[in-house]
């Protein structure tokens, strides 16, 4: 629930998620261009449930409290190629970590994939890359290729691997060292 007082600004293209947990991690997107309510809706939606699952705070980079994104359509290939890109665009100097971050949307593409239920998943896969899941994996020294296989070396993502996929991690003879990451694109 997006909730209209939620947004931690008066300006209806702001939103900030994670108000409701103090110390939480929070997300502002900062809306540029024409958004419909539901657009908007489904992007706080995605905000909010990144902040519920992310479970510490950063502290506050050059007044941004935890990462800002940018949200704006542009044409990007036309109908139905690539949907949208999302990544980092500029990190703390002290972790590497995303102070800011911008998803761009195909503008030609955006109503089809609202209309068919899929902007919600779309907005969190790309919010999820903007804080560095996939784009900072390499910057932040989690891949190594071990045994021709690109590998995540998250010490807490090795552990959730072997603990909650257990079922898969125990056909994985690397799963100790490990989680594979899918290097086809």
């Amino acid at each position: 629930d997006t909730g209209e007082t939620n947004t931690g600004s008066d300006n209806p293209d702001v939103y900030v998620s994670g108000l409701d947990t103090p110390d939480g991690f929070n997300i502002e997107l900062l809306f540029d261009g024409l958004w419909t309510d539901a657009q908007k809706a489904a992007l706080a939606n995605a905000a909010e449930a990144i902040s519920d699952f992310i479970t510490g705070d950063l502290p506050s980079h050059n007044g941004i409290d935890d990462i800002r994104i940018t949200v704006t359509k542009a044409a990007i290939d036309g109908d139905g190629g690539a949907w949208a890109t999302g990544g980092p665009r500029s990190l703390r100097s002290d972790s590497y970590l995303p102070s800011t971050g911008v998803l761009t949307f195909d503008e030609a593409d955006v109503d089809a994939l609202d209309s068919k239920g899929l902007w919600e998943d779309l907005a969190t896969h790309e919010m999820m890359h903007a804080l560095g899941f996939g784009t900072l994996f390499s910057t932040l020294g989690l891949v190594e290729q071990i045994d021709g296989q690109m590998r995540f070396t998250g010490a807490n993502a090795i552990e959730a691997y072997n603990s909650e996929f257990a079922d898969i991690a125990v056909g994985d003879s690397l799963s100790d060292q490990g989680v594979q990451l899918d290097s086809s694109g």
